[in-house]
């Protein structure tokens, strides 16, 4: 009985911040926000520009949700420019290597035009969009755990999939010089290559 008291007052007295520091350390952080950039040319489309944020759940060291919200210039096929607005969501799984990560993603969303002074850039404003691709991260920063530390460097290379359907592009009543013609049927579905760079905090 003694010895149980003693062990009860002991436990007391140790700092309640020593466990939780403890525990915190043996595993991955959670959550991540960050700044994320991307360049974006769907072919036959339209070349886009994108930067936003980004917010990271890591289910495990191998899975994780992967969201990403993006705005900024877009010019079209024949000259028109305007603005975009992307929202991406789905997973990330892969492996991590001491400081560094490899991943695979797939997300799905939306991709909606902006017009630009009144001028429509295309026959309908809203599509799905998916997008599927790797991911390589490096971790940094001044504050170390077991689980890493608390920053986070990505680089993505994939590819953004638009089924626009029977959309069509809005010729420019002023083409840029040099621009490429617009086509001038329905748009279908469309690929372009994406490179995207970010940095994220992990807490």
């Amino acid at each position: 009985m003694r010895r149980a008291i003693f062990f009860a007052i002991l436990l007391c007295g140790v700092p309640p911040n020593l466990f939780a520091q403890r525990y915190y350390d043996s595993e991955l952080p959670r959550y991540e926000l960050g700044l994320r950039l991307d360049l974006v040319n769907i072919h036959a489309a339209g070349a886009m520009v994108g930067g936003g944020a980004t917010f990271h759940y890591n289910f495990n060291g191998h899975l994780a949700l992967d969201s990403q919200f993006a705005f900024g210039p877009v010019t079209i096929s024949g000259g028109n420019a305007g603005g975009h607005t992307t929202f991406l969501t789905g997973i990330r799984t892969g492996q991590r290597v001491e400081d560094s990560g490899f991943f695979i993603h797939a997300r799905g969303g939306f991709l909606h035009y902006v017009n630009a002074n009144g001028t429509s850039l295309l026959s309908r404003t809203s599509f799905p969009a998916f997008n599927v691709g790797g991911t390589f991260e490096q971790y940094f920063g001044p504050i170390r755990r077991s689980g890493g530390t608390n920053m986070v460097f990505r680089l993505e290379f994939g590819a953004l999939i638009v089924p626009y359907g029977s959309a069509t592009i809005i010729p420019s009543s002023s083409p840029t010089i040099g621009s490429s013609p617009a086509p001038t049927g329905p748009l279908r579905t469309r690929v372009g290559p994406v490179l995207g760079l970010g940095i994220g905090f992990r807490f």
